[in-house]
């Protein structure tokens, strides 16, 4: 549920995942988010966007902070499998 207050957006999330929040701002960072907490649980939330008027944005790694939830997002390495598709086409008849 997304609701506008004060012309900022507010995102509450219901029964999130931490994978949940990982994708989410996987979407609006500058690289990848990967869930390494370890917590497997269902959470409400409410997630405020940062005021990019007063900000440097190279300097953050996303554009939701996730301190205000008590987490942390850290840069690293991650061991996994990344799909790139640079060509496509439509298959043949046969």
């Amino acid at each position: 549920m997304v609701e506008i207050g004060s012309g900022k957006a507010v995102l509450h999330f219901y029964g999130a995942t931490m994978g949940d929040l990982a994708s989410f701002e996987s979407r609006f960072s500058n690289r990848p988010v990967h869930d390494m907490t370890g917590l497997t649980g269902h959470y409400d939330f409410t997630m405020r966007p940062m005021d990019t008027s007063s900000s440097d944005m190279d300097g953050e790694l996303t554009r939701f902070p996730i301190d205000e939830l008590g987490l942390e997002l850290k840069p690293g390495k991650y061991s996994g499998i990344t799909l790139v598709i640079d060509h496509i086409e439509k298959p043949d008849a046969n």
